[in-house]
C-alpha cells in the first residue's frame, strides 16, 4: 500500500509540471511546448519571407546595375 501511495505521489508531481494550473495561471510544460512550437513556426515563416525579400531586392539591384552599365557603355563610351 505504501508503494502505491509513493507512486501516486510521484505521478501527481509529474502531472503538476505537465498540466497548466488554472488557479495560479501557471503554464504547464505541455502548453508551454505548444506555444513554443507556434512561435518557432511563425519565426521560420518570417525568416523565409525575409530571405525572399532579400533575393528579390538583389535581383532588382542586379538589373539596375546591368542597366546602368549598359547605359554607361552605350551612351558615354561608344558615342558615335
Amino acid at each position: 500500500m505504501e508503494e502505491l501511495k509513493a507512486l501516486e505521489k510521484k505521478v501527481d508531481r509529474i502531472l503538476f509540471y505537465l498540466e497548466s494550473d488554472t488557479h495560479t495561471n501557471q503554464k504547464g510544460l505541455v502548453e508551454d511546448v505548444a506555444e513554443m512550437r507556434k512561435e518557432l513556426s511563425e519565426l521560420i515563416v518570417r525568416e523565409k519571407i525575409w530571405h525572399a525579400k532579400a533575393a528579390l531586392l538583389g535581383t532588382i539591384g542586379g538589373f539596375v546595375a546591368i542597366f546602368i552599365s549598359w547605359g554607361f557603355d552605350h551612351f558615354i563610351i561608344n558615342k558615335k
